[in-house]
C-alpha cells in the first residue's frame, strides 16, 4: 500500500505548536511500523524553511527521493480576499500533485491550515476517488462560532475546511470525545471515524533538575517560591483568567508560600489584559509570573518536573497534550472535568468544574494541602501515560488504512472486472483513425486496412488521411464502412472525436502527423522506434530541430559528420512520445529502447501489443505450379528488402556451405527488391560465381500475388536481422501464419518469439550454425511440420486481428482513463472552472500557475546533467579554471553520457538558464536557423547539477534556486580547484577570501558530492570541513568527497587559435638560447615577483638566461605588472605575453629550455603536465600537490627568498649541463577525455549513493 503523508503542519506556524509536533511524531511512528507499506511525504515548496527539518526527522525511515514538494502560487493566505483565486488554485494543484503520486491512501495531518500563510489543504476538490484520511483534533470553532468565527473571511475559510473534512473517507480522532463530537456535530457515520489517540515526544519524562539548575532557571524566570504551573495557549477557552481568579481566591497564607506560573505565548495586548485581571483579582506583583515568550523544551521539562502542582482549567479540548506532558514529567496534575480531559487524566478525583473559579480554587487548595494526594497523583501518572504511545496511535491508523484499502480494492474489482483493464465503453466511442491507407505503398497502410474491421467492433471509426489521398482509397471494405476525412477537415472538427489513434512509422507518409499530434493529442501506435528517416524527409531543418529536442548537443553535432550518420544513429522520436496520450509498441525491445534513450518514465507510458496477423488458407499446389516448382523441389525463402541489416549475405553463404547446395532439387529465393548499392552488387556477383546460380534467385519487387505464392510454396523460411531499431518483422509473422518452419536470429523483437514457435539462433550466429540448421530441417520433414504447426498456433492465439483489436481497445481506454495528459487536461479544466465571482486571476497568476504545473508534473524525459559554465558563458578570461571548464565541457558535449543528457547552463537573475548560445559558440555550430533560446532551467528529480566553473558570486546569489533543486531531489556536485584564498589570504584581495569562504560553506552545505582536482585538495577540504563541523550547531556537513586529475592535451580543450606575426617573431626572439618559461595568471601566490628577483640576481652575475612569462594580469598585481613593463631587460631578457593564444602557448612549450613553477599553492598544477607533454624539463616549488602531480619527473626547490631561488636555478643549470636533472618525459598524465571520465565516475557514484 502506498501511503502519502501531507506534513504541511510541520512547515506552517503549527510546527512550533502541539499540532506540528504531533504531526511529525505520528509520521515517524507510522514510518517505524510501516513494514512493506511505502510512505511518501508531501511538503509545500512555498513553505521551504521547514522542508529540510522534515527530511532530517524522517531520514531513518524514508529516503530523500520519497520526500517531495508541490508548488503553488505564492500569496494565498485567505484572510486577504484578493488571494482567494490563488488559494483555490493551490488546493487543486496540491491535490493533482498528490494524485500523480498514485497513492492508495492520503493522510492529512492538519486540515485547518492556510488562513495566515501559503499552506494548501483540501479533500475531494480535484478528484473524489482517492481515499483520504484526516486527523481530527477538535471542532471548537464550529461549536463556539461567536468566539472564533465572527470575521467573515475566517468563517468562510473554516466552513470550507469543514466541507473537506466531510469529503474525507476516514477521520482519525485524537480522543474518544473528539470522535463523539464529530459524529454529533457533523453527522459523520460512526464507521468512518476512529479514535487513534495521541501521545507526546519521548523526551518528556521526569528529570529532577540539580539544585543549581533549578536555582538558575527560577532566577532567570523570576521565580522565588514553589509554584503552581499552567502552560498552553491564551485562547478564551483555555480559561486563563478563570485560573487567575481561582488562584486569587486561595488563602493569603497559601499564596504567600507559592507563585502562579502561567506560560502562554501571547500578543502584548493579551499579556497586559491578563496582568490587569490579576491586579483586579487582588494578586500582588510577584504572585503571578506570566511568561508570554517561547520556552525551550528543556526548560519546560524542568518546570514540569519541579512544580508543586500542574493545573489545566480548559473549557474545551480535543485532547490536552500539556496534561500528558506534565504527567510524564512527574508533575501532580488536576484538570477540568470537560470534553477530552477526563480520559487523559484518568482520575475522577483529579477533576474540577472549570466554569467555577471557586471550584478550581477548592481543587488547588485540596491538592496543596494534602501531601498524600499529591503523591498519589504522581504515582498513578506513569501507568496512565503509558496508555498513550505513538506506536499504538500509528498502529491504529495503519489498521484503519488497511481496512479502507481493502474496501477500495474490492469496489475497484467490481467496477473493473476480472480482466484487470479499464472497461471498454458499451457504446462505441467515435475514433479518428489517422494513418496512410491503400493504395499508398506502405506496410503500415496495409496493416491498418487489416486492423480496421476488427477494431470497428469497439469504436465508431472515421478515417483521417492526407488531403491528397481523399478519393483514392481502393479497398471496397474501407469505402463502404468508414467515413473518410482529410487532415485539414479533422483539424477543424477534432472536437467530434472521443478518441484519436495515430499509426506512425519512419517514412514521409507520417511526417504530417508529428505536428498534428502536438495540436490534437491521441494514442500513438509506434511501428518504428526510429523516426529520423521521417524527419529527414521533411528537410534538414526539421531533422536538426528534432535531433536537438530528442538528443541535445550530441544529436546536433552528428549532423556535422553527415546527415546519413545522424539518421542511422538517433531515433528522433522524443517530441512524439511526449505529446502522445499513450504509446502502443509491438515489442518489448521498443519499450527497452525508450528506457535506454530517455529513462523509465516515458517507457511506462507504453503498452506492448504484438503485430496482428490473420491466418489464411492458401493453395500450395497452385502456388508452386505458378512458380514452376516441381513436386520434389525444396524451397528456402527469405522475405523483404535485401540489405546489410537483413543478413542476406550470411544466409547465402550458409546455404552455399550446406548440404542443400549439392542437391539439384534445393532452391533459395530472396523474395524482395535487391539492395541498390555495393551490398546488392556483391550478392549478385557471389550468386553468379556459384555453380548453383540457377537455383538461387532474387525476385525484385514482389507483387502481392507473387509474395503470397512464395509463402504458400516455401518449405522453410529464414528471417535474419542485425542492428534492429525496434521494428517488428511482419515477414516473420507472415511465415509463421503460413505454417512455415522459421529460422531467425535472436535480434531485437525476434528474440521475443517463443522458443517453441521458431528456431532461434543466437543474435551473433555463425554461418556454420545457420548452415547446420538449414540441413537439419531439410532432412527432417517431421521437425519442419511440428515447428510450422506451433508457429501457426502462436499466431492464432496471440496475433489474430480480433485478439489484437480487443487489446487495442483496452490500451486506448486505459490511456484515456489514466494517462498523464488526461490528468493534465483535467487539472487545467478544473483551474479554468474556478469561481471568479469574488476574485479573478491576474496575468502574473497565470504565469505562476504554468510554472507550478511544470514543476509539479514535469514532462517525462531523460535525466539531465546540468553543467554550470557561468563564467565561460559570459566572459572567458582563459584562466586555468576556464580552460578546465572548456575542456571537460567539450568532451561531455561531443561524447555525451549514457545516463544523462548534457545541458550547459549559466546563472542569470537568480536562476539558471540553458547556455545554448555559448555552447554553440564553443562547438563552432551555427544555430541561427533553429532559433534556440536560453530558456530557464526546469530541473527535476534525478537530474544532476555540476558546478564546474568557479562562479562564487553567482552561486551565492542563486542559493535559493539551488536549495529548491535539492528539495526536488536534484543531486548537486561542485568542483573545488583549491582552498588557496583561505590558506594564503595575503595573496588575494580581502574581498576574494571573504567571498570564497562564503562560497565554500555554501557548497559544502548544498552538495551531495564535491570533486577536487587532486587528492591533496580533497584532504585539505576534509580537514576544513572537520573544523567547520566542530563549531556548528547546524547539521554536520556531509558531502561525498572525491578527486580527479586534469587533462593536459591543449588540442582537445577547445584551444584558442592563431598567432600574430609580431607575436611569433617576439616569441622566437624570447626563446632563442636558454630561457625559462612561466605559465599562469600573474597574481601574488604564483611567485612571479620572487622569480623576477632571482633572475635579476642571475643577470647581475652574468647569466644570459631569459625569463618568458605567459599569462594575464590578475588581482593584486598592478605594481608587479608595471615593474615588468618598465624593466630595463623587458624585450631583451624579460618577455611577457598577456593575451597568448593556445597556439602561441604550445610553441612556447616547444621552444623553451625549462618550465619554472614557483607557485606557493595550487589545486593541481596543469602547466606541469602540459610541459611534460612537450618533454620540457620542470623546476617546481616543493609543495605536496606538485609532488602528487609530477612525482619524480620534476626538480624541486625550496626558496624563502630570491637569493635561495637564484641559487637553486643555478644548481639546476649546472646539473642540466651534465644531463643529471629529472626528465619530464613519462610524467603520469591524462588527456581530457580520461579526465572527464574520472569526473563522470565520481558523479555517477554520487547519483547512485544519494
Amino acid at each position: 500500500m502506498r501511503i502519502v503523508l501531507d506534513l504541511q503542519a510541520c512547515q506552517t506556524s503549527s510546527r512550533k505548536r502541539g499540532i506540528g509536533r504531533a504531526s511529525l511524531a505520528f509520521a515517524q511512528a507510522l514510518a517505524r511500523r510501516a513494514g512493506a507499506h511505502e510512505l511518501i511525504v508531501v511538503t509545500n515548496e512555498s513553505l521551504a524553511d521547514g522542508i529540510a527539518g522534515i527530511g532530517r526527522a524522517m531520514s531513518p525511515w524514508i529516503p530523500p527521493e520519497r520526500i517531495v514538494s508541490f508548488s503553488a502560487p505564492p500569496g494565498s493566505w485567505e484572510t486577504v480576499p484578493a488571494n482567494l483565486w490563488r488559494a483555490r488554485a493551490g488546493e487543486l494543484l496540491r491535490e493533482a500533485f498528490i494524485a500523480a503520486q498514485k497513492p492508495d491512501i492520503v493522510h492529512v495531518s492538519s486540515l485547518f491550515e492556510g488562513l495566515l500563510d501559503d499552506a494548501h489543504t483540501s479533500v475531494g476538490r480535484y478528484r473524489s476517488d482517492i481515499a483520504t484520511a484526516v486527523t481530527l483534533y477538535d471542532l471548537i470553532p464550529l461549536l463556539r462560532p461567536d468566539k472564533y468565527l465572527s470575521e467573515p473571511a475566517v468563517r468562510d475559510w473554516y466552513y470550507r475546511k469543514l466541507q473537506s473534512l466531510k469529503n474525507a473517507q476516514l477521520l482519525l480522532a485524537i480522543s474518544a470525545y473528539s470522535r463523539t463530537e464529530a459524529i454529533a456535530a457533523l453527522g459523520v457515520p460512526c464507521e468512518r471515524i476512529i479514535n487513534i489517540g495521541l501521545s507526546i515526544d519521548a523526551h518528556f519524562q521526569r528529570l529532577e533538575p540539580t539544585p543549581a539548575h533549578r536555582l538558575a532557571l527560577q532566577q532567570r524566570l523570576g521565580m522565588r517560591r514553589p509554584f503552581i504551573m499552567y502552560t498552553a495557549g491564551d485562547d478564551e477557552r483555555k480559561n486563563v483568567p478563570g485560573l487567575i481568579s481561582a488562584y486569587a481566591l486561595l488563602p493569603a497564607a497559601v499564596r504567600a508560600q507559592h507563585q502562579l506560573l502561567v506560560i502562554c505565548h501571547s500578543a502584548p495586548e493579551i499579556r497586559q489584559k491578563l496582568l490587569r485581571h490579576a491586579t483586579v483579582s487582588g494578586l500582588q506583583n510577584d504572585e503571578l509570573v506570566l511568561l508570554s515568550e517561547f520556552v525551550a523544551d528543556d526548560d519546560l521539562i524542568a518546570l514540569y518536573s519541579s512544580c508543586r502542582l500542574f493545573v489545566f482549567p480548559s473549557l474545551h479540548e480535543g485532547f490536552g497534550l500539556p496534561v500528558l506532558e506534565a504527567m510524564a514529567c512527574g508533575a501532580p496534575v488536576i484538570a477540568s472535568n470537560t470534553t477530552s480531559l477526563p480520559e487523559v487524566v484518568g482520575r475522577a478525583d483529579a477533576l474540577f468544574d472549570p466554569h467555577s473559579p471557586h471550584a478550581i480554587s477548592i481543587a488547588i487548595a485540596h491538592a496543596l494541602g494534602n501531601a498524600d494526594f499529591l503523591q498519589s497523583l504522581r504515582d498513578s501518572a506513569p501507568a496512565q501515560v503509558a496508555k498513550f504511545s505513538w506506536d499504538n496511535t500509528a498502529q491504529r491508523a495503519l489498521d484503519a488504512f488497511e481496512q479502507q484499502y481493502a474496501h477500495d480494492q474490492a469496489q475497484q474489482a467490481v467496477s473493473i472486472g476480472v480482466s484487470g483493464f479499464a472497461p471498454v465503453p458499451a457504446c462505441r466511442p467515435r475514433l479518428a483513425f489517422v494513418s496512410p491507407l491503400p493504395p499508398e505503398r506502405s506496410g503500415i497502410a496495409d496493416y491498418s486496412a487489416e486492423l480496421l474491421p476488427a477494431l470497428a467492433a469497439h469504436y465508431d471509426i472515421e478515417l483521417i488521411v492526407h488531403d491528397a489521398q481523399i478519393g483514392l482509397l481502393e479497398q471496397p471494405w474501407l469505402q463502404a464502412n468508414y467515413p473518410v476525412r482529410s487532415v485539414s477537415w479533422f483539424e477543424a472538427h477534432a472536437g467530434r472525436y472521443a478518441r484519436v489513434l495515430y499509426q506512425v512509422g519512419n517514412s514521409y507518409f507520417h511526417l504530417h502527423m508529428f505536428g498534428l499530434l502536438q495540436r490534437i493529442p491521441g494514442t500513438v501506435v509506434l511501428h518504428d522506434f526510429y523516426l529520423s528517416g521521417a524527419y529527414s524527409s521533411g528537410g534538414d531543418l526539421a531533422l536538426q530541430r528534432e535531433l536537438f529536442h530528442s538528443h541535445g548537443w550530441r544529436g546536433l553535432q552528428a549532423m556535422t559528420q553527415g546527415k546519413a550518420g545522424a539518421v542511422d544513429a538517433y531515433p528522433c522520436n522524443l517530441a512524439l512520445l511526449e505529446a502522445a496520450q499513450g504509446v502502443i509498441v509491438h515489442s518489448r525491445f521498443a519499450q527497452d529502447a525508450s528506457r535506454s534513450w530517455y529513462g523509465a518514465d516515458l517507457a511506462r507510458r507504453m503498452q506492448v501489443i504484438p503485430l496482428l496477423r490473420g491466418v489464411a488458407q492458401r493453395d500450395r499446389a497452385a502456388a508452386r505450379a505458378r512458380l514452376g516448382l516441381g513436386h520434389s523441389d525444396f524451397l528456402v525463402c527469405s522475405f523483404g528488402l535485401l540489405a546489410p541489416s537483413k543478413r542476406n549475405r550470411e544466409l547465402l553463404d550458409a546455404w552455399l556451405q550446406s548440404e542443400l547446395s549439392g542437391d539439384a532439387h534445393c532452391k533459395l529465393a530472396f523474395v524482395g527488391e535487391n539492395h541498390g548499392g555495393e551490398y546488392g552488387d556483391d550478392l549478385l556477383a557471389t550468386i553468379e560465381r556459384s555453380p548453383c546460380r540457377q537455383r538461387i534467385s532474387i525476385t525484385g519487387h514482389a507483387s502481392e500475388q507473387q509474395y503470397e505464392d512464395y509463402l504458400a510454396a516455401a518449405d522453410l523460411a529464414v528471417q535474419l536481422r542485425g542492428d534492429s531499431r525496434g521494428e517488428t518483422s511482419r515477414a516473420a509473422l507472415d511465415c509463421m501464419a503460413a505454417g512455415l518452419a522459421l529460422i531467425v536470429n535472436a535480434n531485437g523483437p525476434m528474440a521475443e518469439l517463443p522458443d517453441a514457435a521458431a528456431c532461434k539462433l543466437p543474435d551473433l550466429f555463425s554461418v556454420a550454425s545457420l548452415s547446420a540448421a538449414l540441413g537439419h530441417f531439410w532432412r527432417d520433414p517431421a521437425a519442419r511440420a511440428d515447428l510450422g504447426a506451433a508457429a501457426c498456433r502462436h499466431v492464432l492465439q496471440q496475433h489474430h486481428p480480433a485478439v489484437i483489436a480487443a487489446r487495442y481497445a483496452q490500451a486506448i481506454e486505459s490511456f484515456y482513463a489514466d494517462g498523464p495528459l488526461v490528468h493534465e487536461r483535467q487539472l487545467i479544466a478544473a483551474l479554468a472552472a474556478q469561481d471568479e465571482s469574488r476574485t479573478i486571476a491576474s496575468e502574473s497568476d497565470i504565469d505562476s500557475l504554468a510554472h507550478c504545473i511544470q514543476h509539479n508534473h514535469p514532462t517525462p524525459r531523460q535525466k539531465r546533467l546540468y553543467i554550470d559554465i557561468s563564467t565561460v558563458a559570459v566572459n572567458d578570461l582563459k584562466t586555468g579554471i576556464e580552460r578546465v571548464t572548456r575542456s571537460i565541457l567539450k568532451h561531455l558535449l561531443e561524447e555525451g553520457e549514457e545516463q544523462f543528457r548534457i545541458e550547459p547552463v549559466y546563472a542569470a537573475d537568480g536562476l539558471y538558464r540553458c547556455a545554448n548560445a555559448a555552447s554553440a559558440r564553443l562547438l563552432g555550430l551555427q544555430l541561427a536557423p533553429l532559433e534556440l533560446q536560453d530558456t530557464v532551467v526546469e530541473a527535476a528529480a534525478g537530474d544532476i547539477f555540476l558546478g564546474l566553473d568557479w562562479a562564487p558570486e553567482a552561486v551565492l546569489r542563486n542559493r535559493p534556486t539551488l536549495d529548491a533543486m535539492r528539495r526536488r531531489q536534484v543531486r548537486i556536485v561542485f568542483v573545488v580547484y583549491d582552498l588557496l584564498p583561505l590558506q594564503l589570504p595575503s595573496c588575494f584581495p580581502a574581498i576574494v577570501s571573504e567571498i570564497y569562504r562564503d562560497w565554500l560553506l555554501a557548497i559544502t552545505e548544498l552538495s551531495d558530492g564535491i570533486a577536487c582536482i587532486s587528492r591533496s585538495v580533497a584532504d585539505e577540504l576534509q580537514q576544513w570541513i572537520d573544523v567547520q563541523d566542530a563549531g556548528r550547531s547546524a547539521p554536520p556537513l556531509r558531502p561525498m568527497l572525491g578527486h580527479f586529475h586534469l587533462g593536459a592535451d591543449i588540442d582537445n580543450s577547445l584551444p584558442t587559435a592563431g598567432m600574430a606575426d609580431d607575436s611569433r617573431q617576439l616569441l622566437d626572439r624570447a626563446t632563442g638560447g636558454g630561457n625559462f618559461l612561466m605559465v599562469s595568471t600573474i597574481e601574488p601566490r604564483k611567485g612571479h615577483a620572487q622569480v623576477l628577483d632571482a633572475f635579476e640576481i642571475l643577470w647581475q652575475q652574468g647569466d644570459v638566461a631569459k625569463l618568458v612569462i605567459i599569462g594575464r594580469q590578475g588581482w593584486n598585481s598592478d605594481v608587479l605588472g608595471a615593474r615588468i613593463r618598465k624593466h630595463p631587460q623587458y624585450g631583451q631578457r624579460l618577455f611577457w605575453f598577456e593575451g597568448a593564444s593556445d597556439d602561441l602557448l604550445k610553441r612556447a612549450y616547444r621552444q623553451s629550455t625549462a618550465l619554472i613553477y614557483a607557485s606557493l599553492g595550487e589545486g593541481f598544477g596543469l602547466p606541469l603536465i602540459e610541459a611534460a607533454s612537450h618533454d620540457l624539463p620542470v623546476l617546481a616549488r616543493d609543495i605536496p600537490v606538485l609532488r602528487e602531480v609530477a612525482g619524480a619527473h620534476a626538480w624541486y626547490f625550496n626558496a624563502d627568498n630570491a637569493a635561495q631561488l637564484a641559487a637553486s636555478i643555478r644548481q639546476w643549470q649546472e646539473l642540466s649541463e651534465r644531463g643529471a636533472t629529472p626528465v619530464s618525459t613519462g610524467m603520469p598524465s591524462l588527456d581530457w577525455r580520461q579526465s572527464t571520465q574520472q569526473l563522470l565516475t565520481f558523479i555517477r557514484s554520487v547519483s547512485a549513493a544519494a
